[in-house]
């Protein structure tokens, strides 16, 4: 009776066992990670890279500085938008920490009007300095451009992970 009832036991112990492992390995896994968004403007110019101001938000504190968008591929027609296959993002924040991401975007013209495009694309944190020395991460960015003649501009917001 005795060896049934330690048998029972350990089984029913098996899902709590389990339960505490995944919450031990997925504190340990998401330590070091913190959430980001980075939020932005950009002029558009006939020759790149392109620059404007972001704004970086980690751990409620918001970093500005400027920002330069370097296609490292030329864009291409997909989808009925543009796709840029390649882009390099380097944030250089006005304490002289930089954070650069690659990535992929894709720019959708509107119903309404053609001049004005959606943007979605994933970028990955492949370095930094300063405060982001050692930095890696995802991004997912949203946005809209406004060709010229409206304004020649790129909004964005990008959210994801930092690790440092």
């Amino acid at each position: 009776m005795k060896a049934k009832m330690k048998k029972l036991i350990s089984i029913k112990s098996i899902p709590i066992l389990a339960l505490a492992l995944l919450i031990v390995l997925g504190s340990a896994l998401a330590a070091g990670r913190d959430p980001v968004s980075i939020s932005g403007q950009v002029t558009l110019a006939e020759v790149p890279p392109f620059s404007g101001t972001a704004t970086v938000t980690i751990r409620g504190q918001q970093l500005t500085g400027t920002v330069a968008v370097i296609p490292l591929q030329p864009p291409v027609p997909k989808d009925g938008g543009l796709y840029f296959p390649e882009l390099e993002h380097v944030f250089t924040l006005d304490d002289g920490s930089t954070l650069t991401t690659t990535g992929e975007e894709l720019a959708m013209p509107t119903d309404e009007n053609p001049a004005v495009a959606t943007l979605h694309g994933n970028m990955e944190i492949t370095s930094g300095t300063g405060i982001f020395e050692g930095a890696s991460g995802k991004l997912r960015v949203n946005g809209q451009i406004d060709l010229p003649p409206i304004s020649g501009q790129a909004t964005f917001k990008a959210n994801g992970t930092i690790s440092r």
